[in-house]
């Protein structure tokens, strides 16, 4: 039998995710689970995680594509979508105990820019966590993270990746300086819980002129 109670396979280091995905893995080990970045483990490890979880909560993306290497697994699976179209929706049911989509937010921002369009990129779309919503789907699914999650520290962990990414944003702007693109990222951060940064951001453009 699974001796993992839960398993939080994170997307912290990569380009698209979830906004101050490094406390929800914080949250996760409090909680009693075990939170992992799949890309610092040998895939052999990797396997024998999965395998021995009785819940895996996946933040959308390639690291999902590891549970195909196994067989039926005894385990429930939750995927924190970033899409509209849910992944896997034919390929996991016959595979595992249960499969669960859900949404950790629906507010998205964008920090890569697309080169050859000078256009924001939508495929690494950063999710902002609505944490009522998410905090009861997780109690709802027997993840009890809602015991231990402080909203004051997810922001602040949110703010710093915010402003990680827009350096590395305005860094690949400042090529081309298009005026329509700043104002489509700002927007959208003032559409976002975090539209208090906006003004922040907004001196990290003007900065660079």
């Amino acid at each position: 039998m699974p001796s993992i109670p839960f398993v939080y396979v994170s997307r912290s280091q990569q380009r698209g995710g979830i906004l101050g995905e490094a406390y929800l893995e914080r949250v996760f080990e409090q909680a009693g689970g075990l939170a992992i970045r799949p890309e610092e483990l040998p895939l052999e490890r990797q396997m024998e995680i999965y395998s021995g979880a009785r819940k895996l909560v996946f933040c959308e993306g390639s690291a999902v594509h590891g549970l195909q290497l196994l067989g039926r697994l005894p385990s429930e699976v939750i995927i924190l979508k970033r899409r509209d179209r849910p992944f896997g929706t034919e390929i996991f049911p016959p595979r595992v105990q249960a499969l669960h989509y859900t949404k950790a937010g629906s507010e998205e921002l964008r920090f890569d820019l697309s080169p050859a369009k000078n256009e924001l990129r939508s495929a690494r779309d950063k999710i902002c966590v609505n944490s009522e919503k998410f905090l009861a789907t997780m109690d709802k699914l027997g993840i009890p993270i809602s015991k231990y999650w402080n909203e004051k520290e997810y922001c602040r962990a949110a703010e710093e990746d915010i402003l990680e990414g827009t350096d590395r944003f305005v860094q690949a702007w400042s090529k081309n300086k298009s005026g329509a693109v700043r104002d489509e990222f700002i927007s959208l951060v003032r559409a976002s819980k975090f539209a208090y940064m906006a003004p922040r951001l907004e001196k990290r453009f003007s900065d660079s002129e």
